[in-house]
C-alpha cells in the first residue's frame, strides 16, 4: 500500500522520529514522509513509533488510495494535534471561541457538581471525632472502630441540620455557619450518638437532598445495607431479593448502622466512647465555612435543582446519584494520594485527615475535605465530554465484505446496523444475534458493532464472556481476523495463572488510596498520549496501566464478572473503570444464557447500567430463551429511559434488532408487550427456516441395563464403560474419515458427563475393555480441574486436531501419524472423555458425541461440536447418544434437588416429572438437535403439574 506520513513531534521528539521514519519512507519535505510498504512493514513501523513515543510526539500516518483518495489510518502520541480526520489546524488559539462547554447535553450536569461539591465537604465529618485522631497519632494502638467514621459524619450532620424542615432551610444554615455557630454553640448536643446496639429511627423525615447527601456520606467506602440482611442472610448483602424496600421511602425509613457495613459488635476498643467526643470540629475552619458557603448559595442559586428538590420527596434519578457517587469516590482517591496542600486549610488546623505510608501526618482535615470538593468537581464537570477525551477505533477490517456463503449473512447484519445507526443515537440500541453455531457470530457481533457507530467518530464497545479461556480465545482470533493492533485490542482477565499460561502458548495508610485492579491481567491495550492524561483525578485513577488500558483501549474483551464490577461492587472503588467503560462504550454479552438462574439478578442490572449510562446492547448466542431475553430487555428500556431524560431525548421506544443467519429486521419498540410481538415473529421466521435445513444432528437414547452399583460404588464401572465402548465402536463404523495413504479410519468422538466425579472411573472401566481384533481406542481426560499446565498443553492439542475444515487434514496431525504408524490396527477412535467444559468456548469438530444428559442447551451447544467445520455433511441416521438419565440417575440413588441441576435448571421449586430421558426430551426434539426447543414455547406449556414440568425445554 501506498502511505503517507506527517509528523507534528516537538522539540527531541521531532529529531527520534525523523530517525525512524527516515528508514521507511523517503522525504518529500521537513515533516512529510511517503513510501509504498507492506502491511507487515507498517506494522512495525508503527510498533517503533509507539516505542520511543513521549509527550511531544505526534505522527500521522495516511494511506492514500484510487483517484486522489486519502484516509487517516492512525496517530502515534499526541491526538489532539489532529482532528478526526487527521487534518492540521492553520491557526490556535487559547480562547474559548467554540464555547463547547455551553452544549453539554445532561440537564443534570451541574446538579451532579453541586451535589457531589457539598457531599465532599460533608464526607469525613466523623474524623473529626477524639478516638478517629488517636489512631491518627505516631504508635497508635490499632483497634476496630466500632463505627466507621461515615456513619459518625452522618450523624453530625444530621445534627447540623435538626429542625430543618426544606433543603432551602438547611442550606440556608449551612451557607452561614459560623453565625448560625455563634447563636447555638450547643448545637452539637443535637448529636444522635450510637450506643451498643444503633439506632432505628431512620431518616424518613428528613428533606430530599438531605437524605441524598446522607446516602452518599455513608456510602462512600462500602454500599450501604439493611440491618436485617445482615443479620439473617449474609449473602443479601449482594443480591437483596425480593426483601428490597420498593420505595425509596422505605429504603430511608429502614436505613441504620447494619453490623457489617458500618458496625462492628465485636470491636475490642476500649474508649468507643471516645468517636463520639470531640474537641474540635473541621466545621470550625473557616476555609471549610468559606467553601460550604459557596457550594450551599450555588445550590440555592440554582433553579434547576430547586425544581428537582420542589417536587420530589426524594431524589430518585440515578443517573445523578450514581455519577455524583462515582464522583465523590474518585476525588476521595485521587486526592488521598497526593501529598499535603497547606494553603487549601487553615494554616496549623489541629485535626488530621490521614497519615502517609510511614505513619506520619500527612493532610490536614479541612484541607482534605476542600481538595476533595475540588476534585470532585473537576472530575463531575468532565463526565459529560469524556467521550470526546478518548480513543475510538477507525478499522477498514470491519467494512470489509465476507465472500464465503455460510458467513454472509455479516455482511447484511452490517447494512443494517450502518442504516439503523442515526436512529440508535437518541433510541438507543437492544439487539439479539441468535445465529446458530458455527455461523461467525463473534466476528458478526464486531461488525454490528462497528456498523452502530458514528461513522466520525468511530467504534468503543466492550465483548463480555463467561469464560476466561474464551475471552483470551476471542480476543486472539479478533485480533488474527481484523488485524487488530495492541493499541486497538486488550483483553482482560481475572486469573495470573490463565493469562500466563495463555501468552506462554503465543510465544511458544489510607483506604481511599487502595489500588483496585491487581488481580486482572491484559493483554495488548498498548497506549499512547491522550487528551486525558492532562487531568490530574484521570492520571490518579489510570496510575494502574491496567486500569489505563481498560479505559482507554477503544476495543476490549473482557470476562463479564469485571464489568458486573458497576453493580456489584460493595467497597472501595472497583466500580468506577466499569462504570466509565459502559459510559462511554457499547456492550456485547456473550453467551449470556450460560449463566446460573443466580446470576440472572446481576446480569440484569449489568444491562440496566448500560441502558442508564446510554450503551448500545448486542445479546448472542444461539439458545437464547424468550423469557431471559424479555427481562434483559425490560432491564435496558428502564436504564434507556432515564438516560433519555437527562439528554432531554424523547422517549419514543428503543430500536430493537434481531439477526441471524436467515433473517436480519429491526423495529422500535416502546413497551414489553411489543417487544415480545415482534420477537415471536422473528422466531417463527428462523423456525421455519431452520425446519427446511438439511438435518445435520440427530440423537437417540442409549440402551442401558441396570448399572447401578453396590454399597462401595456408584454405578457398575466395568459394565457402563462396555456399553460406552460398544455404542463408540457403533459410531466409529458410521462416520469414520479413511486417509487416502494407508487407508486406515479415524474417527474423532466425545463423550461427555454433567460431572468431573464419574470421569475418572469410566476411563479407568474403558481402559479394561477388549477392543475388536482390527480396532485400537486411544482415550483422552479433559475437564477443568485438570493441572492449569497440563490442560493447556491439551487444549493445544485439542485445538489442533479438532479443526477440520478440510478432513483429510487430520492425517497431516503429529498425534494421529505416530498412532497410525505405530499400529497394524485397521480401525483407530480417539475418544475425548469430558466435562462441560467442552459446551461452549472450543471451536472443535467432533465426528460423534455421546451425551451424560443435564439440560436442554446443554444438549444443543454440545451438539453444535459435532461436524461444526463441515456444513456439507447431512445426517441420515443418529450421530449423537444420549444416556437414559443423568449419571446421578443410573446410580439409582435419590437427590434431594433433583438430578438434572449443577449443571441444570431443575430446583425443588421447579422439578421434573420424570428422570427419563426418553420423556422429557420428546421424539421430535430427538430427531433433529437444534435451537428450536429453547427458543420457542408454547404458552399452554408452561403451566407445571405441582411445580413439575414434562420436558427440558419446558423447565427451561
Amino acid at each position: 500500500m501506498n502511505i503517507l506520513l506527517v509528523s507534528q513531534c516537538q522539540k527531541n521528539a521531532l529529531k527520534e522520529t525523523r530517525r525512524i521514519l527516515d528508514q521507511f519512507a523517503e522525504r518529500c519535505g521537513d515533516r512529510v514522509w511517503q513510501t509504498a510498504i507492506t502491511q507487515a512493514g507498517l506494522q512495525t513501523l508503527k510498533q517503533l513509533l509507539r516505542q520511543t513515543a513521549r509527550k511531544n510526539t505526534a505522527v500521522a500516518c495516511y494511506w492514500t488510495h484510487g483517484k486522489n483518495q486519502t484516509s487517516l489510518l492512525w496517530i502515534v502520541g499526541d491526538q489532539s494535534q489532529f482532528n478526526q480526520k487527521g487534518r492540521i489546524p492553520t491557526n490556535r488559539t487559547q480562547r474559548d471561541i467554540l464555547r463547547k462547554d455551553d452544549e453539554v447535553a445532561w440537564i443534570n450536569a451541574y446538579n451532579i457538581q453541586i451535589i457531589a461539591a457539598l457531599a465532599a465537604l460533608l464526607h469525613d465529618l466523623g474524623k473529626s471525632s477524639i478516638g478517629f485522631q488517636t489512631k491518627l497519632m505516631p504508635a497508635a494502638r490499632t483497634f476496630a472502630d466500632c463505627y466507621r467514621h461515615e456513619w459518625v459524619s452522618v450523624r453530625i450532620f444530621e445534627a447540623m441540620i435538626a429542625g430543618c424542615t426544606t433543603d432551602v432551610e438547611w442550606l440556608t444554615r449551612l451557607a452561614n455557619w459560623a453565625e448560625y455557630q455563634q447563636q447555638y454553640p450547643d448545637w452539637l448536643k443535637l448529636l444522635k450518638k450510637e450506643g451498643k446496639q444503633p439506632n432505628q429511627d431512620g431518616f424518613e423525615s428528613l428533606p430530599p437532598l438531605a437524605k441524598a447527601l446522607i446516602w452518599l456520606i455513608s456510602s462512600h467506602y462500602r454500599t450501604p445495607y439493611l440491618a436485617e440482611f445482615a443479620e439473617n442472610n449474609q449473602s443479601k448483602k449482594k443480591t437483596w431479593h425480593q426483601e428490597v424496600p420498593d420505595t425509596l421511602t422505605r429504603f430511608y425509613r429502614r436505613l441504620s448502622a447494619s453490623n457489617g457495613w458500618v458496625f462492628n459488635p465485636h470491636s475490642e476498643h476500649p474508649h468507643p466512647e471516645k468517636f463520639w467526643q470531640f474537641s474540635h470540629l473541621v466545621s470550625d475552619s473557616t476555609a471549610w465555612q468559606k467553601a460550604m458557603s459557596r457550594w450551599a448559595n450555588k445550590a440555592l442559586k440554582h433553579q434547576g435543582l430547586l425544581n428537582l428538590l420542589s417536587h420530589h420527596a426524594e431524589i430518585a434519578d440515578d443517573f445523578l446519584l450514581l455519577l455524583s457517587r462515582l464522583s465523590l469516590i474518585t476525588a476521595d482517591h485521587h486526592y488521598s494520594s497526593l501529598p499535603s496542600a497547606p494553603h487549601l486549610g487553615e494554616k496549623d488546623f489541629p485535626l488530621l485527615a490521614n497519615t502517609d505510608s510511614q505513619g506520619k501526618a500527612k493532610q490536614r482535615l479541612d484541607e482534605h475535605l476542600l481538595g476533595v470538593c475540588q476534585s470532585a468537581v473537576r472530575f463531575a464537570r468532565i463526565l459529560p465530554k469524556l467521550p470526546a477525551l478518548l480513543p475510538f477505533l477507525k478499522h477498514k477490517g470491519f467494512n470489509k465484505r465476507s465472500d464465503i456463503a455460510r458467513f454472509q449473512w455479516q455482511n447484511r447484519a452490517f447494512d443494517l446496523a450502518k442504516q439503523l445507526q442515526p436512529l440508535t443515537e437518541k433510541q438507543g440500541f437492544f439487539g439479539v444475534n441468535m445465529a446458530s453455531t458455527g455461523c461467525g457470530k463473534t466476528l458478526g457481533n464486531t461488525r454490528i458493532m462497528y456498523g452502530l457507530a458514528n461513522p466520525q467518530q468511530g467504534a468503543r464497545f466492550t465483548i463480555a464472556l463467561g469464560l476466561r479461556v474464551l475471552t483470551l480465545q476471542t480476543g486472539k482470533a479478533l485480533k488474527s481476523k481484523l488485524k487488530l493492533d495492541d493499541d486497538e485490542l486488550a483483553v482482560l482477565v481475572g486469573g495470573n495463572a490463565i493469562s500466563k499460561l495463555f501468552e506462554l502458548q503465543e510465544k511458544t495508610g489510607s483506604e481511599s488510596a487502595e489500588d483496585w485492579l491487581d488481580t486482572l491481567q491484559i493483554d495488548g491495550g498498548v497506549i499512547g498520549e491522550h487528551a486525558i492524561d492532562s487531568i490530574a483525578e484521570f492520571n490518579t485513577l489510570l496510575a494502574n496501566q491496567k486500569a489505563k488500558q481498560l479505559l482507554q483501549t477503544p476495543l476490549v474483551t473482557c470476562t463479564v464478572d469485571y464489568l458486573m464490577n458497576a453493580s456489584e461492587c460493595l467497597r472501595g472503588g472497583k466500580h468506577i473503570v466499569p462504570i466509565l467503560r459502559l459510559l462511554t462504550g457499547d456492550l456485547i454479552l456473550d453467551e449470556p444464557d450460560d449463566f446460573d438462574q443466580n446470576d440472572l439478578p446481576a446480569l440484569s442490572r449489568l444491562v440496566h447500567l448500560a441502558g442508564l449510562f446510554g450503551s448500545k446492547v448486542l445479546l448472542s448466542s444461539a439458545t437464547l430463551t424468550p423469557d431471559l431475553i424479555s427481562g434483559l430487555y425490560e432491564a435496558y428500556q428502564a436504564g434507556r429511559k432515564i438516560w433519555n431524560h437527562n439528554n432531554n431525548y424523547p422517549s419514543t421506544g428503543v430500536c430493537c434488532a434481531w439477526f441471524d443467519e436467515f433473517n436480519q429486521q429491526a423495529f422500535t419498540c416502546g413497551d414489553l408487550s411489543s417487544y415480545q410481538q415482534k420477537h415471536t415473529e422473528f422466531i417463527q421466521l428462523r423456525v421455519a427456516k431452520l425446519k427446511q435445513q438439511p438435518i445435520r444432528r440427530i440423537a437417540n437414547v442409549m440402551d442401558l441395563p441396570n448399572v447401578a452399583g453396590g454399597e462401595n460404588q456408584l454405578l457398575n464401572w466395568p459394565v457402563f464403560a462396555n456399553y460406552l465402548i460398544n455404542k463408540a465402536i457403533d459410531f466409529h463404523h458410521q462416520f469414520y474419515t479413511q486417509d487416502s495413504v494407508s487407508n486406515k479410519t479415524v474417527s474423532l468422538g466425545l463423550i461427555r458427563f454433567a460431572n468431573i466425579k464419574p470421569i475418572i472411573p469410566t476411563i479407568l472401566a474403558m481402559l479394561q475393555q477388549q477392543c475388536p481384533a482390527d480396532m485400537e481406542i486411544h482415550i483422552c481426560c479433559y475437564h477443568s480441574r485438570q493441572l492449569l499446565l497440563l490442560r493447556n498443553r491439551l487444549e493445544q492439542c485439542l485445538d489442533r486436531l479438532l479443526t477440520r475444515y478440510n478432513p483429510q487434514a487430520i492425517f497431516q496431525q503429529p498425534e494421529i501419524q505416530t498412532a497410525l504408524r505405530n499400529s497394524d490396527k485397521q480401525h483407530h477412535i480417539f475418544i475425548v472423555v469430558g466435562s462441560p467444559v467442552t459446551e461452549v468456548g472450543r471451536d472443535h469438530d467432533y465426528d460423534w458425541a455421546i451425551i451424560d444428559p443435564s439440560s436442554m442447551r446443554s444438549i444443543i451447544q454440545l451438539a453444535g461440536r459435532v461436524w461444526r467445520h463441515r456444513p456439507d455433511k447431512v445426517a441420515e441416521i443418529p450421530n449423537i447418544a444420549l444416556l437414559p438419565s443423568n449419571w446421578r440417575g443410573l446410580t439409582g440413588k435419590p437427590y434431594r434437588e433433583g438430578l438434572f441441576t449443577r449443571p441444570g435448571f431443575e430446583s425443588k421449586e421447579n422439578g421434573l416429572v420424570s428422570h427419563q430421558t426418553a420423556r422429557i426430551i420428546t421424539q421430535d426434539q430427538l430427531a433433529v438437535i437444534d435451537a428450536i426447543p429453547r427458543i420457542t414455547y408454547q404458552a399452554e406449556e408452561i403451566a407445571p403439574k405441582k411445580n413439575k414440568y414434562d420436558t427440558l425445554a419446558i423447565l427451561e
